[in-house]
């Protein structure tokens, strides 16, 4: 199965959470030239990194708070 979301769909998950790219990124680690490159359709999400955008947008302190707690132990 192919999963696809498109970077306004992406732009729209962090926008509706009240973010900047900047702290979005910092928030779920993921590098803000990747998520702006997804955002502008210059490069596509992969189909792990659109399951873990879908999490984020089901339930972002729910990983918020794990991505806190994983690299805490680091």
């Amino acid at each position: 199965m192919s999963v696809h979301m498109t970077g306004q769909q992406i732009s729209e998950i962090r926008r509706g959470m009240g973010l900047s790219q900047p702290k979005f990124a910092e928030r779920f680690k993921i590098s803000v030239s990747t998520l702006r490159a997804w955002e502008q359709g210059v490069n596509r999400a992969s189909q792990y990194a659109i399951i873990y955008l879908k999490l984020i947008e089901n339930n972002p302190e729910l990983i918020a708070n794990e991505v806190r707690e994983i690299t805490a132990r680091r």
